[in-house]
């Protein structure tokens, strides 16, 4: 259930970017995502799967979280924009 909630809600977030004025473009720069990657690795709520590494929370799959710009930390201490 809670995936569910975090697609629903990741969705309605890229709506409102693809209705922005101020989008340039979708996905971040490889050091951004980087950067996010590294942060979500050393996060202690990251579950191992076969398929890829899994938020804990939202149970997004970090590769491709990690890329879009809309994109952000669902922990409370929001770790990444």
């Amino acid at each position: 259930m809670r995936v569910f909630k975090y697609f629903i809600l990741d969705f309605l977030q890229f709506i409102k970017y693809l209705f922005s004025k101020d989008k340039k473009y979708i996905f971040v720069d490889k050091k951004t995502e980087n950067e996010r990657l590294n942060i979500c690795k050393n996060c202690n709520l990251l579950e191992k799967s076969c398929l890829g590494d899994r938020c804990g929370i939202c149970g997004c799959f970090l590769k491709y979280k990690t890329k879009f710009v809309f994109e952000e930390c669902p922990s409370e201490d929001k770790k990444w924009r």
